[in-house]
């Protein structure tokens, strides 16, 4: 994490069920003990925020009820661990919404890149769709990617 705590995950299904991250000091101690849910795809550190993307058609497909927060895209907790927002919450002011995010990563304190595989922008679909999320300003930047379903990706923040 930014601070020089660590941020451990367990991913499985059935710890989803339970708390399942916890917030480590250099020491040892914990500082806090949360439930992230299953079906988590990726997890990054900002500044303040820990998001948590989800790509609920895996837990579908192994065998898993779907839970409401996967639903969220991605859910952002304080460094307590207490749910802040859901990315699908927000987008949802501008009619944008996503599903089963594949991949996402943080390019700076607060920014993300994240590809999910289906993004709608007023209802209309957008091919092969790659969003820059700033959790300070709040506000997506769209991109059609030339390629579709992606496993991994960056971009250097610099260059926007």
């Amino acid at each position: 994490m930014p601070d020089g705590r660590a941020l451990i995950v367990d991913t499985g299904f059935a710890a989803g069920l339970r708390e399942n991250a916890w917030i480590l000091r250099s020491d040892g101690r914990i500082d806090a003990r949360f439930e992230i849910g299953s079906a988590a795809v990726e997890i990054a550190c900002l500044w303040g925020l820990i998001a948590v993307a989800y790509h609920p058609i895996s837990a579908k497909a192994h065998g898993h009820t779907i839970q409401p927060l996967q639903k969220a895209g991605i859910a952002f907790y304080d460094l307590t661990g207490r749910l802040v927002m859901g990315l699908n919450q927000e987008l949802s002011r501008n009619e944008i919404a996503c599903d089963n995010v594949r991949c996402m990563t943080a390019l700076s304190r607060s920014q993300i890149l994240f590809a999910p595989e289906r993004l709608t922008v007023n209802g209309d679909e957008v091919l092969n769709p790659l969003v820059l999320f700033d959790v300070t300003t709040r506000r997506p930047k769209i991109y059609s990617s030339p390629y579709p379903r992606p496993e991994a990706l960056t971009m250097d923040p610099e260059g926007l």
